[in-house]
């Protein structure tokens, strides 16, 4: 742990004092020391030409709400409008590595020097030191995402769930693990737990209108089972980067009294899962009143870090989701092969309306070589249309 003096810069930095950047590890500093010591008594003549070449790498990087401060002569502060430390880390690794290459001539590990922002308490930045290798690329999906994950044999233990409903239908959940990965950032920053239900006797998988027949109960039992899987996984874990997890629950599950201390009991509101995941509300639809959804949102953020919801199948007025306060939205895409691109371009029609509602928009089965496309159509996120092999998110042993 590191403090240093910011004297002059908080007023520049106030709004992010006690802010959510800060927490979620999405606030950090770049330090130029090595380009400093090797330029030796040159330095005085050479540091603007520094500066502007750091201020120009990094606005190319960042988004219009981002914040760069310079800090002293050597230290750059870069805050990321993101909800994903990778996010913001990987931003700053791949800038510092590109000014050092540009005035050493190479990257050598002890010359990387990132800190993440702990907190800003009146006059001080406390920070700590990052570990560059631990920061997800975009080549490097299966690695970040393998340090998040369980083992396979403890997954095998979760994944699938056989049960047999409330009214005699044989059941499985099955989870499928899929990387999301930024598009503005290019690197990986959560894993979608997605799942699928399927009725075992006519191997047919259940569609949201089959689910919304199932029972409170035999929700709440899937639900509870999505979230002990989800807690094999390291959650909140800082060395791993803080790639989050995208947890799909029912709002009736949420909203229901047996259904929150089921919650509870899988570890809904512990440290982990507050810092590590965001609840994905799989079957709001355009009909639901919008009281029921504040209040699910309302619920969800006392037990997980924040609350996003999936985009209904049925057209209508996106007025009732934009209003409620969720922190994202998930647009199912490429789920039936031909249907891709029926669905990308109603999420075409709805793109404007949806950029200005919600902080992040995630394209969920995104059809091949799709990504600078969806996100011309604002789109912040991505995640594959192709199945990812049972395992292949999953540490071996």
């Amino acid at each position: 742990m590191q403090t240093f003096e910011a004297g002059s810069i908080l007023e520049s930095l106030s709004a992010l004092q006690g802010s959510e950047l800060v927490a979620n590890g999405c606030v950090n500093l770049i330090a130029l020391d090595a380009i400093r010591d090797r330029a030796g008594p040159l330095w005085d003549r050479k540091q603007q030409l520094v500066w502007d070449f750091t201020e120009t790498k990094l606005r190319d990087r960042l988004g219009p709400h981002d914040l760069l401060v310079r800090v002293d002569d050597t230290t750059f502060m870069v805050a990321v409008m993101t909800d994903y430390a990778t996010a913001a880390q990987a931003v700053c690794l791949r800038v510092l590595e590109e000014i050092l290459l540009h005035f050493i001539g190479r990257v050598d590990r002890a010359d990387v020097r990132l800190r993440r922002v702990d907190r800003i308490e009146g006059d001080e930045v406390v920070s700590s030191a990052l570990d560059p290798s631990r920061i997800p690329r975009l080549e490097d999906t299966a690695r970040a995402a393998v340090s998040i994950a369980p083992s396979s044999a403890r997954e095998r233990e979760l994944n699938p769930l056989f049960f047999t409903s409330i009214s005699g239908r044989d059941l499985r959940v099955d989870f499928s693990p899929r990387p999301v990965t930024s598009l503005q950032h290019g690197v990986l920053t959560a894993i979608h737990l997605a799942r699928t239900i399927v009725d075992v006797r006519s191997d047919t998988v259940l569609t949201g209108k089959d689910q919304d027949g199932l029972t409170d109960g035999d929700l709440i039992r899937i639900d509870k089972a999505t979230l002990d899987y989800a807690c094999l996984f390291n959650m909140g874990d800082h060395s791993a980067g803080y790639v989050a997890l995208i947890i799909p629950v029912s709002y009736r599950s949420l909203l229901n009294r047996r259904g929150r201390e089921a919650f509870s009991q899988a570890g809904a509101g512990h440290l982990a899962m507050k810092t590590g995941s965001l609840f994905e509300i799989s079957d709001l639809d355009l009909g639901t009143p919008p009281s029921r959804m504040d209040e699910a949102v309302a619920v969800g953020r006392t037990l997980c870090r924040g609350v996003i919801v999936r985009l209904p199948e049925q057209p209508g007025s996106l007025a009732p989701f934009t209003n409620a306060g969720f922190a994202g939205l998930t647009v199912p895409l490429a789920r039936h092969g031909a249907e891709a691109v029926k669905a990308l371009r109603q999420a075409s029609s709805r793109s404007d309306v949806l950029k200005r509602a919600f902080r992040a928009l995630i394209a969920l089965d995104a059809p091949p070589r799709s990504m600078a496309q969806l996100q011309g159509l604002g789109f912040t996120h991505a995640s594959p249309a192709v199945d990812v092999e049972r395992g292949a998110l999953l540490r071996t042993g």
